[in-house]
């Protein structure tokens, strides 16, 4: 249980970026640019905003690029978790960086989220909505229709009280997955090292009863492709 806004945040900044090809041939994907800043500014802001002051990143593709770009930050304390070894995946690279984050819970943010929040931060609407809910894992989720670069089917149905329930086959879900969650470590329990997803861990905490969602209340886009990118800057006037 927390009672605050964690202090750790954990950004998933490790992947390839293939899907948005010549993009990122030479740049990460999380440094690339939304209002003439990089995704990953508008990452850190969102976090400073809410009294984040410790960060863990994983590294892969290009990752002293973003050790470059983070050499003179000092809202944080920061901490890097290298994969250049091998990609980890999502699920992997949190529980390579396990010993880096600590036992009290913890953000986990994609690095290609953008995203603005209207009345309050969505990090601490998550935090509170982590809290009361007595989650394992908290998912922060997208009404499907008004997601800024949207391709798919969505991924989760959710329940009044928020529990959450994977779509299956070619049904079409009304929310999906912002890249955004909150965790603590004894999920992890018993999970050895080595490559996979998170979404495993997503799958264990439904058949629990212990994934839970909360609705997003601002924007937020899907970055995964330059068609996105594209639509976002179209809509912030960039």
């Amino acid at each position: 249980m927390i009672t605050k806004v964690p202090r750790t945040a954990m950004i998933l900044a490790a992947g390839l970026g293939a899907r948005m090809g010549q993009l990122t041939t030479e740049m990460p994907k999380t440094l690339l640019m939304v209002q003439r800043r990089p995704i990953l500014a508008h990452i850190l802001d969102r976090l400073a905003e809410v009294g984040v002051d410790r960060l863990v990143i994983n590294l892969h593709h290009l990752g002293e690029q973003v050790r470059q770009y983070l050499a003179d930050e000092t809202r944080f304390e920061i901490a890097y978790s290298d994969e250049h070894d091998g990609l980890m995946n999502t699920g992997g690279g949190i529980r390579q960086a396990l010993p880096l984050l600590g036992d009290e819970p913890f953000f986990v943010i994609n690095g290609d989220a953008f995203w603005l929040d209207a009345h309050q931060p969505n990090l601490v609407r998550l935090a509170l909505a982590y809290e009361q809910s007595g989650a394992d894992i908290q998912l922060l989720l997208e009404a499907t229709p008004k997601v800024v670069g949207f391709t798919g089917q969505g991924d989760y149905f959710m329940a009044a009280d928020g529990r959450l329930e994977k779509r299956q086959g070619q049904m079409v879900a009304p929310f999906m997955f912002c890249g955004i969650y909150l965790m603590q470590a004894d999920v992890f329990h018993d999970v050895p090292l080595g490559p996979f997803s998170s979404v495993l861990l997503f799958d264990t905490a439904e058949l629990a009863g212990k994934l839970f969602g909360l609705r997003h209340d601002g924007l937020w886009a899907q970055l995964n492709s330059p068609e996105g990118l594209a639509e976002l800057s179209a809509r912030l006037g960039d």
